[in-house]
């Protein structure tokens, strides 16, 4: 290796010998840390000092008291300082200024955050958070001296795909070429006064700049050169695939900092990148990634593909006739050519996205229409997942299987868009295949308590997920150190359907070490905190091997992309999962092993599943994608297209386990708005062709929030939705792709097919205008009561002491030598269409009841002695189901301030109607016989085609969900 420069050779002799006083120092940054934000590789260290001795430079290793020594450390000794994972001794500050004034130059070799976690000598010397603002462990001081601002905008994070190698870099390091990949970064930006020289510039896929991965920083006299990926793709060897010159790269470095120490190398403007200051707008649908190689979905190879099926379209032409083209506007076509198609069951694949209501897909063969959907857009609500994830502006990867039927066969394949809106494609393909395909998964989670829900219900069921709190384990010598965990899985075994068992949850004799448990203490989480491999595996066998024989499923870990459920590391969680699958596997081949993500970010690539694929997880350790999809405007097809298109990039068609996803009640509103809007999200999901889907379900025990089942075991409402598709699961029900057109020709918009079949050679169809057009008239004004105005005039007060009231609430006290107060009204209710009351008590100073009265017998329903909302069942606690007067009475002992008292409302009254849907289903059949429908919900008429591909329609009118047996 040689440094190339601008300059003749005779210069470049001048240049070493004027630097052969200037040395490059390396902090030292022993005995380590404990801490989770950041992580010291000694080993990367010594092989950096190694590389760089390798080129005959001189190299120091100096621990932060050599740094703060003035005489030890300073610029005419050393040309630049090397630093890696982003910490920085408070200690070093002032000494690393003076040494930037001076001419020196610091270098971060790669860090999410550079320069930005401050640490001082802790415990036994290792190095700890430094706080000297309240609770704040990232300080923005320093990395705001050296020129560069950091800010927290999910939408600019990892955005950069295409990586290319400056002419700066290239003087130093010629044979480098550019890459396209994604890579890990953080949005950083110059200051005002400052400017970024790139060395590895980095741009989204469009072509706009971005942070670069590897830049020079410069403001006034002050040099910095840092790299932004934590993961050291550029500057180390943990993806030679993607860059294959981490040693030319570190040692360009250092050459760089000695000519910028020694003047050599002047920076000039022609070199500096204008990177955004704000949030660059959105790239279009589909043009947010690189494109790749992609995958075989579903790993059937296609007879033709247009396309690559790598949630991109990048490939692909802007535009074109005869082609697959990146985009179809508003009332174009494609007309493609097909070979001769075999004679047994095929489809067409179409993936694709759409950002707006309006677009429109109609595909045509042989003059037969296989697919015309006018698609239908939910505006997602924004940021998910305790805030991390921000899907209020993405767009909707959709992917569609039509079914071609033998008369359906021609020479061209033809796609158009009659709507208003455009579309855009990731790839299409004509693929020959069974008609059955995955086996489906329908199930529900479990509280962390038992639970009364009948098990004639629960067995029913595919799955019952449930997290085993691994923090329950004894630690090694405890007495009955396994029973707490042995009652856990027992009782979920009780349910009588396949466990989904989800390991999650550190105790202190588990933790990685004991500062970290001590900072999961301090957030009041320490079981989120990373356990030690080893120990953690006692649990592991534990439980496999006393109850391996029945657990089908095994989840390694919860949401660990989010800290609220793993402190810790990426890299700390793969090499959790590469040991906790290595035991799965070892003592329970048959087992399925899962885990994933709660949400993922809404860019060009999620971090974690490009860490999933580069670790080698992705394709070896885990059989199942995790995803969890929540989101209040029944938008969980949103998160699941999206990280199909994810793995799809990264060259992976895992199957997706869409295993946690739900409304909470309180977003949802009343139950039937739950219940209307699962029905819609359930229905769109299963559009996606999901096959393996779980609920968030608590067994009653949050109460109606996130439950289908209340305290006793009976269903809520909601419950009906998931009842219906349930029967798609039943009797090993595999995934059937099925076709939906409406019978006038015209396009099907909000209405969405599911088809199984069994085991038994039955079928099941889920018919569900979940999207249509629908109406919901007003519902009567419910008796709510904000106690404020007028209010006081309908209700009666005794045993009070002077109430009050002001503000919008009421105060009230017992009368001196009183014990309580009654507070009471009496009101003409349906408790049919109100049965919950909700109370906001803002102050308790003692305690309050709430009782309701009816046919002279009062029944306490409520009660509470904390300040905060209590809602209650109270039609259902009380028995009452008739429409009539009821007396609702507080008694208050001590001081209460009442806020106010609600009624939610139900779905027992009559709050939406769809119109009926004129529809045509296809169904592929695997057996020629005849087929007949037998629906309880409506007439359904079938013909049944025979021949080499059998084949059945379905012609029904429908404005509910409709489940259609076939037999």
């Amino acid at each position: 290796m040689f440094r190339i420069t601008t300059v003749i050779a005779t210069v470049l002799l001048a240049v070493s010998t004027a630097c052969a006083d200037a040395r490059i120092a390396i902090w030292d940054p022993s005995p380590g840390s404990d801490e989770s934000r950041y992580a010291f590789d000694m080993d990367y260290l010594r092989t950096v000092t190694g590389w760089l001795k390798s080129d005959g430079l001189e190299v120091d290793w100096l621990t932060a008291a050599d740094v703060v020594n003035g005489e030890r450390f300073n610029a005419r000794r050393y040309a630049a300082l090397i630093m890696h994972a982003g910490a920085m001794p408070q200690m070093m500050i002032a000494p690393c200024r003076k040494f930037t004034n001076a001419g020196g130059v610091l270098v971060n070799l790669g860090a999410e955050r550079p320069f930005m976690n401050i640490v001082k000598p802790g415990v036994g010397g290792k190095w700890e958070l430094f706080h000297d603002k309240g609770y704040k462990w990232q300080q923005e001081d320093m990395l705001n001296y050296v020129g560069v601002k950091f800010q927290w905008e999910g939408r600019m994070r990892h955005v950069g795909t295409n990586h290319e190698p400056t002419a700066l870099l290239k003087r130093y390091a010629a044979d480098m070429r550019p890459v396209v990949a994604p890579a890990e970064h953080v949005f950083l930006y110059p200051t005002d006064d400052a400017q970024f020289y790139p060395l590895v510039r980095s741009q989204r896929p469009d072509g706009k700049d971005v942070t670069p991965q590897l830049f020079i920083a410069r403001r006034g006299k002050v040099t910095t050169i840092i790299g932004t990926n934590a993961n050291q793709v550029f500057t180390g060897t943990k993806d030679v695939a993607t860059w294959p010159w981490g040693k030319q790269t570190v040692i360009a470095i250092a050459c760089i900092a000695l000519d910028l120490h020694s003047g050599d190398l002047v920076l000039t403007d022609d070199m500096v990148v204008d990177v955004p200051r704000k949030l660059l707008p959105q790239s279009l649908p589909l043009q947010n990634r690189a494109p790749t190689e992609g995958t075989d979905p579903g790993g059937i190879k296609p007879i033709v593909r247009w396309g690559r099926f790598n949630g991109s379209s990048l490939e692909l032409p802007k535009t074109a006739t005869d082609e697959l083209p990146q985009e179809l506007a508003p009332g174009a076509k494609v007309t493609l050519a097909m070979p001769p198609l075999p004679g047994g069951a095929c489809f067409v694949r179409l993936r694709g996205a759409y950002g707006s209501n309006g677009a429109e897909l109609k595909v045509v063969s042989n003059g037969k229409t296989l697919w015309h959907e006018q698609f239908v857009h939910h505006v997602a609500k924004g940021k998910q997942n305790m805030g991390m994830f921000d899907y209020g502006v993405q767009p909707y990867e959709f992917h569609r299987i039509a079914f071609m039927p033998i008369e359906a066969r021609g020479k061209t394949l033809t796609l158009s868009n009659p709507g208003t809106q455009t579309l855009y494609f990731d790839a299409v393909q004509v693929e020959a295949r069974s008609p059955a395909g995955m086996k489906r998964v329908l199930g529900l989670g479990s509280g962390v308590k038992p639970t009364p829900i009948p098990r004639n219900i629960t067995s029913t069921w595919s799955s019952i997920r449930s997290t085993i709190r691994t923090q329950w384990a004894g630690a090694p010598g405890t007495p009955d150190r396994w029973a707490r965990i042995d009652r856990a899985i027992e009782s979920k075994l009780a349910f009588g359907c396949p466990v989904d068992l989800l390991f999650e949850g550190t105790n202190e004799w588990t933790a990685i070490n004991a500062l970290r448990y001590k900072r999961g203490k301090d957030f009041n989480r320490p079981r989120t905190v990373v356990p030690d491999t080893k120990r953690f595996s006692e649990i592991v066998r534990h439980i496999i091997g006393k109850y391996g024989d029945r657990i089908h499923h095994y989840e390694l870990w919860n949401e660990v992309n989010t800290y609220h459920f793993w402190r810790g590391s990426i890299a700390e969680y793969m090499d959790y999962h590469k040991a906790m699958a290595k035991i799965v596997r070892e003592m329970d081949p048959g087992a399925t092993i899962t885990g994933g993500l709660a949400g993922t970010t809404a860019q060009c690539v999620d971090p974690w599943v490009a860490a999933f694929a580069r670790s080698g997880v992705l394709e070896h350790d885990m059989d199942w994608f995790v995803i969890h999809c929540y989101d209040s405007a029944a938008a969980w097809d949103a998160r699941f297209g999206l990280i199909e298109g994810h793995l799809y990039n990264v060259g992976s068609h895992k199957p997706i386990y869409a295993n946690e996803q739900g409304f909470a009640r309180r977003k949802a509103g009343t139950e039937d708005e739950k219940r209307r809007l699962t029905n819609i999200a359930m229905a769109r999901l299963h559009a996606e062709n999901a096959a393996l889907i779980n609920n968030f379900h608590t067994g009653g025990h949050s109460g109606p929030d996130y439950s289908y089942f209340d305290r006793h075991g009976k269903p809520y409402p909601v419950y009906t939705v998931f009842d219906d598709y349930l029967n798609l699961a039943k009797r090993g029900g595999r995934h059937l792709p099925a076709t939906i057109m409406m019978a006038d020709g015209s396009s099907v918009r909000g209405v969405y097919v599911a088809a199984s079949v069994h085991n038994d050679g039955t079928y099941t169809v889920v018919v569900n205008p979940a999207d249509g057009a629908y109406r919901e008239p007003a519902p009567p004004t419910p008796p709510n009561e904000d106690f404020q105005g007028k209010v006081y005039k309908r209700w009666s007060i005794f045993f009070a002491d002077k109430p009050d009231w002001g503000g919008g609430s009421i105060t009230l006290r017992p009368a001196k030598g009183k014990d309580y107060v009654g507070f009471y009204r009496k009101t003409i209710i349906d408790p049919k269409q109100f049965p919950f009351v909700e109370v906001n008590a803002s102050k308790v100073d003692g305690h309050w009841d709430l009782l309701i009265k009816y046919d002279k017998v009062s029944k306490k329903v409520a009660s509470s002695d904390k300040p905060g909302k209590v809602e209650v069942n109270w039609a259902e606690l009380s028995g009452a189901t008739a429409k009539r007067e009821y007396e609702f009475s507080f008694r208050t002992y001590g001081t209460v301030t009442l806020s106010s008292m609600r009624y939610p409302g139900t779905s027992n009254g009559p709050s939406w109607q769809r119109p009926a849907a004129n529809v045509v289903v296809r169904v592929p059949m695997l057996k020629p016989e005849h087929v007949t429908a037998n629906s309880q919900q409506t007439n359904v008429a079938v013909i049944t085609h025979r021949g080499a591909s059998p084949w059945a329609e379905l012609k029904l009118t429908t404005d509910r969900r409709t489940v259609v047996h076939l037999k």
